[in-house]
């Protein structure tokens, strides 16, 4: 029975990620912010999960100009996952802390991470082309910020 209500949160933690994310990319930033804290609040320990929700709220932070709640979102997010950042699943928290970090005036210590997205956009191809499209569109944004304009247009 403790293993059938384990099952049941796990899948109701990835649900609340996965509604989330469709919300978000319908522009249903009150309900998909309401799906990402339900995850969040989630007693299940999904690094993953728990990070990509915690970025995803990091660029609707972006989405309205609140650059400091959007960096405290995206350093956790990055500390939550930790190396695994660095691995194609991981790409929109790292994109979401290069951007952070970059509006921050940070864009020169992040260069590794922005090469790194770069690449994993590659490994993406294909495969999860919703991911792909937020990690470019965050990656867009901070390209911006470095008035790199060829870059962004690039990406998009």
């Amino acid at each position: 029975m403790r293993s059938h209500r384990r099952s049941r949160a796990v899948h109701l933690c990835l649900a609340c990620a996965a509604m989330g994310a469709a919300a978000f990319m319908m522009g249903d930033e009150t309900e998909a912010a309401r799906r990402f804290h339900e995850c969040l609040d989630s007693p299940l320990d999904r690094p993953l999960v728990k990070a990509s929700a915690l970025a995803h709220l990091a660029v609707i932070e972006v989405e309205h100009g609140r650059w400091d709640e959007a960096t405290v979102m995206a350093r956790r997010a990055k500390e939550i996952l930790g190396p695994s950042a660095f691995r194609p699943p991981g790409i929109l928290v790292l994109a979401s802390s290069v951007l952070a970090e970059t509006h921050a005036g940070r864009a020169t210590e992040v260069e590794d991470d922005r090469r790194r997205c770069h690449q994993l956009l590659v490994d993406l191809v294909g495969v999860a082309p919703w991911l792909n499209l937020q990690a470019r569109v965050a990656l867009a944004r901070e390209a911006l910020l470095r008035h790199d304009r060829a870059g962004a247009a690039a990406l998009l």
